[in-house]
């Protein structure tokens, strides 16, 4: 049975292979009062998003326990809003072949939530975590799932409340056109993404004082879960890591809960391997299996970029333009791909640390931070 299940994440990841170059935006925010505190969603945001609703797009309502019919998002033609575990709000625009489309979507968004917003005495934040509020003091949206999340990561890292309640980010998705070309895109996404996390760097606080560190979300995430987050396992490991071998990963990555007849089961430390060994899984079981791993770099049906601040939307515009000149690009891709043929795991680790510690300074893959950064990715922070 594992085989088949595997057989069938790899098929699912297969769907994604098209011959266009889209592009794909998440853009998460916090909404705060007018002391730039956080607004939760009993406090305002389900009221905001009903208000917002009635001019902008089609509501979505929850149908889990403890959140039935409650207001969770709206949906229009190429964007959809969303709310994360502390009522963060998250715009996803896409797919858009150009990025003054995604520019023009957004435009249209703040358009129409900004007087609400100052009507309501609230407006949007895009920074990397909470300039303010303490997660302690964030309570998360009546939402079953994220409860099990909250507690699981609690017995497994340092910093689960921090990412689901106090972090926000810019999510980029891009395609690929078949499984080569998937390969090779991981790859450089994943080995980039030390370098694309301190381009971006947006941190000044924690927790309400000023951060004692650089980077602050690569941080956090590597003290989330080591099991579903950082580089997924021996991605940079083996000479080839396609469409099989992330579905194996994920099928041995423990999903947290399951959800049965419409209601989420915790699972614990259970990989997908243990919880379905003995069963065919849905559609549906796919998709939670897939959702519930966090890597830096992560396979839908398509790749979506995560090591990035939440960035005020001008500055997510260049950074959309960098990924789209980079994986569109298949000479730059070829000579990235190239030059980090023998990065590992191991090496993007060690990137990671190198650059918080030592900043530009810093050797990455055997060379100069500079080098990476003017050869490759602009040279300076926006």
């Amino acid at each position: 049975m594992s085989q088949k299940n595997i057989n069938a994440l790899a098929e699912y990841f297969a769907l994604g292979c098209k011959n266009e170059n889209f592009l794909g935006l998440e853009l998460e925010h916090f909404v705060v009062d007018t002391n730039g505190y956080s607004v939760s969603y009993n406090g305002g945001v389900a009221e905001l998003l009903t208000k917002l609703a009635k001019t902008y797009g089609t509501p979505v309502f929850s149908t889990a326990n403890g959140f039935d019919q409650q207001i969770i998002g709206i949906k229009r033609e190429k964007a959809e809003i969303t709310i994360e575990p502390a009522a963060q709000l998250e715009i996803s625009i896409g797919p858009c072949l150009k990025t003054a489309e995604i520019y023009n979507i957004y435009n249209e968004f703040t358009a129409t939530i900004t007087p609400i917003l100052t009507e309501m005495g609230f407006s949007l934040v895009c920074a990397n975590y909470h300039p303010k509020s303490k997660v302690d003091d964030l309570p998360l949206i009546p939402k079953n799932r994220y409860n099990l999340m909250y507690n699981h990561f609690a017995t497994v890292g340092t910093c689960g409340k921090h990412m689901m309640k106090g972090s926000a980010a810019t999510q980029l998705t891009i395609d690929y056109k078949n499984e080569n070309d998937f390969v090779q895109k991981f790859r450089i996404a994943n080995v980039l993404g030390p370098l694309l996390a301190f381009l971006f760097d947006t941190t000044t606080t924690f927790e309400g004082e000023p951060s004692f560190t650089k980077m602050l979300r690569t941080h956090i995430w590597n003290n989330v879960d080591p099991a579903r987050s950082m580089v997924a396992k021996n991605a940079l490991n083996i000479p080839r890591f396609g469409f099989h071998e992330y579905a194996e990963y994920v099928y041995n990555t423990p999903p947290i809960f399951i959800i049965a007849d419409g209601t989420e089961v915790y699972t614990g430390n259970k990989t997908a391997a243990e919880i379905f060994a003995d069963k065919t899984m849905s559609t549906e079981d796919i998709l939670h299996v897939i959702s519930m791993v966090f890597p830096d770099v992560r396979l839908k049906t398509n790749i979506e970029i995560r090591m990035v601040d939440s960035l005020p939307i001008a500055t997510a515009i260049k950074y959309a333009k960098l990924i789209k000149n980079i994986f569109y690009n298949e000479p730059k891709l070829a000579e990235l791909h190239s030059l980090t043929a023998k990065v590992t795991n191991a090496d993007v680790a060690a990137a990671k640390a190198n650059l918080m510690q030592h900043g530009t300074a810093a050797e990455v893959y055997g060379k100069p931070a500079k080098y990476w950064l003017n050869e490759f990715l602009g040279g300076t922070k926006p």
